[in-house]
Order: structure tokens, then sequence, then C-alpha cells
């Protein structure tokens, strides 16, 4: 059988096809959005991103800052506390009388209070009392789904919160995580669809901003391009919806203070 033999001209022909043909793959790879999301492109990058804040490491004028502390639910308090978890209301309604009395002038609530309380009505309205006495409280809200334009519709939402009514310093808690299951960015806010009305409701820590700095509930930071303008200060935006969080730390960077120390002194007249 003869042999296939390709002049010079062929040769050069054929070559410059397949680098045609590979460029134009690369491309369109590339432009994909969704094979870039999810694509080796994306992790290499949001891996820089970690290595990054390895090489920086912990930002230590937190630690001695008295301007941000964790009161921490952990395996100690719910073993030291004499009711079992999830605690009756009126625990939390202790802590922001305590917090309160310590000087705090902000407390968010990290906590969905979806329902009655499970021990006894009088918990519900001892909580909801503190929360309209102590006026440092911020509620913790989820909305009740997420679809691609992150826009929910719900007639009388409450957000997941029965004490929403009560104070209307609240932040959303949904948040998305990057490609590879890691969060790193934060959403300033989400559209909610209520009652034939779009409203702008701020995440967790906007609605925590908003009580401390004495802004009216719901305010948002405002979208000017690559960049979000909040109480005058300039935050690099991530996304359209989102900003990268510039980590202070690993856990434990800032103060921690164990929830049954915060309530210890009166823990069973407090249920």
């Amino acid at each position: 059988m003869p042999s296939l033999r390709l002049t010079f001209g062929q040769r050069s022909s054929l070559t410059r096809f397949g680098l045609a043909l590979g460029t134009a793959a690369v491309i369109i790879a590339l432009t994909q959005v969704q094979v870039f999301r999810l694509g080796v492109i994306q992790r290499l990058e949001l891996s820089t991103i970690d290595y990054r804040f390895q090489l920086r490491g912990p930002i230590t004028a937190v630690r001695d800052s008295p301007h941000v502390v964790i009161v921490e639910i952990s395996e100690e308090s719910i073993q030291a506390l004499p009711d079992r978890f999830p605690w009756p209301r009126s625990y939390y309604a202790h802590l922001l009388r305590n917090l309160k009395a310590a000087g705090a002038r902000t407390v968010g609530i990290d906590l969905l209070f979806s329902g009655p309380d499970s021990y006894s009505p009088e918990n519900d309205t001892a909580l909801a009392n503190a929360i309209r006495e102590t006026g440092v409280a911020v509620l913790a809200g989820k909305r009740e789904a997420d679809n691609d334009l992150y826009v929910t519709s719900s007639a009388n939402e409450n957000f997941g919160n029965i004490f929403y009514p009560i104070d209307r310093n609240m932040g959303l808690v949904n948040i998305r995580n990057d490609a590879d299951g890691v969060y790193r960015a934060y959403n300033t806010l989400f559209v909610v669809d209520s009652s034939d009305t779009e409203i702008e409701i701020p995440t967790l820590a906007f609605a925590v901003l908003n009580r401390a700095l004495g802004r009216i509930p719901f305010t948002v930071p405002v979208s000017h391009g690559s960049e979000f303008m909040y109480a005058g200060r300039k935050i690099p935006a991530y996304d359209a919806g989102s900003f990268l969080v510039n980590f202070a730390g690993p856990n434990g960077t800032f103060p921690h203070i164990r929830f049954h120390d915060v309530i210890d002194d009166d823990c069973h007249d407090a249920r």
C-alpha cells in the first residue's frame, strides 16, 4: 500500500488549521460561564486567595479590640446549663440584658427562632420584652428559597423568625459558597419580592452595622460598578452582589466569651 506523503504547503495548511482549532476550543471553554466557574482556572484562582491569606497571617490588632466580641454557644455551655438545648428563650432574654448592662451597643443573634419556645410561651414573652427594652438586638432571618436571581416570593414574610415584627433590625443569613465548597465571599443584600413590592434586605453583618452606627433598618450598601459604598467607605466588589471577606484570622482570632459565663449570675432565674 503506497504511503501518504504531504507536500510542504499541505503540512503548513494542516498545522495552521490545527492551531486555529485549538485556539477556538480554548476561547470557547473560557467564555462559557459554567465551564469557567467550575473549571480548573477558577479553582486555581481561589487557591491563590487562600495562599495569600496564609502568607499575610492573622490581623493581630483585633485580638485586643473591645469592638467585636463573640458569645460562643459550645458543647461546654450546653453541658453547663440546666436545660437541654435548644434552650428556653428566656436564656437569650437574660443574655441581652446582661450584655446591655455590660455596655454592648449591638447584639447580633445568629439564630433562627422559627417557631414557639418548646418549654413555655412565657419564655417567648420574656425574649420579646428583652428585645423591646434593651434596644440592642439584631435578629437573623432567612429566605424561604434561592433561585438564579436570588429572589424569593412570600406574603406576610417573617423570614423564619417569629420575633421579627417586634424589631425591624434584621439581616438575612443566606450565604453562597464558591465552586469548591469554601465560603470566601459575602453578599451585601438580597432582594425579596413580597406582596408586589421588591425589598432590599441587608445580610446580617450589615444589619448589625446599621444598628451600631445608628442607621435605619434595611440600609444596604450601594453598588457603584466595581465597588460598594457603605457608611462612607468603599468595598471592592467580588461580583455583582458580593465582596471577598477580609478574614482577620482563623477561629479564635476575635475574643470569645462562653454563653453560660454571660448568664451564670442568675441562670436559674432565667428559666
